[in-house]
């Protein structure tokens, strides 16, 4: 294995990037791919150790000095730490076969003294070194190759003949570790074939020289005994002799790839000396093991309590799997789109009233919280990254615009609601390949109001927002109460916009929908441009449909740009004189989209809880919920009665805190007033990400 870690230097130079090949038991480094090795270290005599408050550190340490190394995330912390402790089993376990040389050599006293030493004298730590040396030498050539292969690229035979140059090497790199790995193992059958030779002899001598040397019984006990030993005391070492038989089979497992150097598949070869037991130090967080269950669990169980309990003792996670995966591709459970949805029966007494405190079925929620739904207003973030880069100030406008109104579209066929969060409820979301961070909880109870906060390396956006959802004979509706604030870092420009209005249509009769509709204003406090942009409410014979227009002015008050546009599909910026620029065009949908809940691609990752999120994530987190994830694997039951228990809780906490007149506050928000609007606003205050990285979440309160 190989590749790049952060290894700590010194106190002046801190954490560095080094390039690692670890072959063998042997560890090297050097400052990049292809430069000189600068240090190495045997793992037969180290010890790998783990930092719970450190997550993506490991330390070896070899009893006189240690080596402090940072992988980049879990799933690459997880590679390393298996492949360190295989190598350091594969070399204790060459020290059990040196053991077993030695007894040979005394059991076989007419042994020539050559034999003896041959035997008993173990060369696999000279081969090891040699070979670390060999995959040293191969990456200085993928090196060398990728620096020259540029040059070459307008003469296209000396640029094939430096790309077969490259794969020429990697096969030869390849054909001679499995060549070495075979000899050491012929040694190895050949102590076991001195050491059943031995005993048959013992047995002549005592049975006497007239006797047959070999009846049949003896022969197929030998046969046994002798093949027994090959197979089963060395843990399955016949894929490599298959392999060293039949070299075609190297040539059609390994990829080869002369920018990187690719370590050989397990199968195809093996480290220089095969263990004579199986590995007795499991991999840690190997998704599918229950070794790997374990050791999650053992981490929580020192780093987050109240997380550990939650795993161990809620049914919801009974089928929780503990995946690796940084993406997913589907939910666990697909719904039946042709489940028609009873809304009515279910609302009708709420006739005129606020629906912001009614509890409803579980089967009329998609398992989502709120503080989930709100993070999909960043599925088009790049349109921000596109604003910040535009000089003139109304195009960056135009942009804004459209990503506001791209929220519009992450409603479509989506006619089940959130789950309504607990108080203190979290939820962040990280883009490592936008750079975008996102972090909200649920900040008021009674009236519930949700906060968030996003930061990327372009932009800042934040709000609040307070559902107020009120239904008539006609419709079900959910008007947000609030304003968005969104800052571009390149020009400093301070936008706030309100969010348009959410209708259910057709509760009784007809096909039931949802449309987004109404004004929205947009204000540019830097610059004074401003924004108008309406959506249009569905008519007679679904006319105005999807439909919305705006307008955009510069400071005096100037249309200068006109916008039109369907949620549905785009939204196109009209300038006078030029072709219409379509601002933004909606993703297309899923596979399978109906059944996961008419989700898009980011909606369908908000609920994913991999190992590295389970490890770092608050313990107030969505993913957490229990109701949520029973919901998500299709346990209607379990889910309704999860959401109940919650709820129960929640009431009896709040009843308490009444009566001791205990005052709740926001973990990570504050409440002040907007300076922009003059409203009741909660801003972050600071302090999760540094929470998360320590893993000290301080005394957040056990709301699951």
């Amino acid at each position: 294995m190989e590749g790049t870690l952060s290894k700590f230097v010194n106190v002046l130079y801190r954490w560095q990037e080094r390039y690692f090949i670890l072959h063998g038991d042997t560890l090297v480094y050097s400052e990049k791919k292809g430069s000189p090795i600068k240090g190495r270290i045997h793992l037969k005599i180290c010890g790998i150790i783990l930092i719970p408050d450190d997550p993506l550190r490991i330390i070896l340490n070899t009893g006189t000095k240690e080596m402090h190394l940072k992988a980049a995330s879990m799933s690459d912390k997880i590679k390393w730490v298996n492949a360190l402790r295989a190598a350091q089993e594969e070399a204790i376990n060459h020290s059990k076969e040196v053991e077993q040389y030695q007894q040979v050599a005394d059991v076989a006293k007419d042994l020539s003294p050559a034999m003896k030493q041959y035997l008993t004298t173990p060369n696999a730590d000279q081969l090891s070194d040699r070979l670390a040396r060999v995959w040293e030498l191969q990456a200085q050539i993928d090196e060398t190759v990728s620096l020259l292969s540029p040059h070459l690229e307008r003469n296209p035979a000396l640029f094939d003949l430096a790309d077969r140059l490259g794969k020429l090497c990697n096969e030869m790199k390849v054909q001679l570790t499995t060549c070495v790995t075979g000899l050491e193992q012929d040694k190895i059958r050949l102590a076991k074939l001195i050491k059943v030779m031995e005993a048959k002899m013992d047995k002549f001598l005592k049975r006497g020289a007239s006797e047959r040397f070999f009846d049949a019984e003896d022969r197929i006990d030998d046969e046994e005994r002798f093949f027994d030993a090959n197979s089963g005391d060395f843990g399955n070492e016949s894929p490599v002799i298959e392999q060293r038989e039949n070299p075609q089979n190297i040539r059609n497992e390994i990829v080869i790839d002369t920018r990187a150097v690719q370590m050989p598949p397990p199968n195809a070869v093996r480290t220089l000396s095969s263990p004579l037991q199986p590995a007795t130090i499991p991999p840690i967080l190997d998704s599918g093991l229950p070794a790997n269950k374990a050791e999650v669990l053992e981490f929580l169980q020192r780093a987050s309590p109240v997380k550990y309990r939650l795993l161990i003792s809620n049914p919801a996670f009974e089928g929780y799997e503990y995946p690796h995966d940084r993406r997913r591709l589907k939910l666990p459970f697909f719904r039946n789109p042709q489940d028609k949805v009873k809304v009515w029966s279910v609302i009708k007494d709420f006739l005129g009233k606020d629906l912001s405190t009614f509890a409803v079925p579980v089967y009329l929620n998609e398992p989502l919280s709120m503080l989930q739904r709100f993070c999909e207003a960043l599925q088009y973030s790049e349109l921000l990254d596109k604003a910040d880069r535009e000089d003139d100030s109304l195009m960056r406008m135009a942009y804004v615009v459209a990503f506001a109104f791209s929220m519009s579209s992450q409603i479509i066929n989506r006619i089940k609601k959130p789950f309504n969060p607990l108080l203190h409820e979290t939820f962040e979301y990280l883009d490592p390949d936008r750079g975008v961070r996102y972090i909200s909880e649920q900040v008021s109870h009674h009236p519930p109001i949700s906060a968030g906060h996003a930061e990327a390396p372009n932009f800042i956006f934040w709000g609040d927002t307070q559902i107020k959802s009120t239904f008539s004979i006609k419709s079900l509706s959910f008007t947000p109460i609030g304003s968005d604030h969104l800052v571009l870092k390149r020009h400093r420009d301070h936008f706030v916009y309100n969010r348009p209005t959410t209708s259910v249509r057709n509760l009784i009769l007809g096909v039931m929908y949802l449309e987004s509709h109404g004004s929205l204003t947009f204000t540019n406090y830097t610059t004074g441009d401003s924004a108008t942009l309406v959506l249009e409410e569905r008519g007679w014979q679904d006319r105005g449909a999807f439909e919305a227009h705006g307008e955009i002015k510069d400071k005096s008050g100037s249309v200068i740009y006109k916008l039109e546009g369907r949620w549905d599909k785009n939204l196109r910026l009209l300038r006078e004189g030029q072709p219409d620029l379509i601002l933004w065009e909606r993703a297309p949908a899923i596979p399978f989209s109906e059944e996961q809940y008419s989700f898009s691609e980011l909606t369908l990752q908000l609920n994913h809880l991999n190992v590295d999120s389970l490890l770092k994530i608050a313990p107030t987190d969505s993913r957490l919920r229990p109701d949520q994830r029973a919901w998500e694997y299709g346990n209607a039951d379990l889910a309704a009665e999860e959401k109940h228990r919650l709820e129960e809780k929640q009431r009896a906490i709040r009843k308490t805190n009444e009566k001791t007149g205990i005052k709740v506050r926001p973990r990570w928000f504050t409440e002040t007033i907007d300076e922009y609007t003059g409203e009741r606003a909660f801003v972050y205050s600071g302090g999760y990400w540094e929470a998360r990285e320590t893993g000290d979440f301080g005394s957040v309160p056990d709301i699951y």
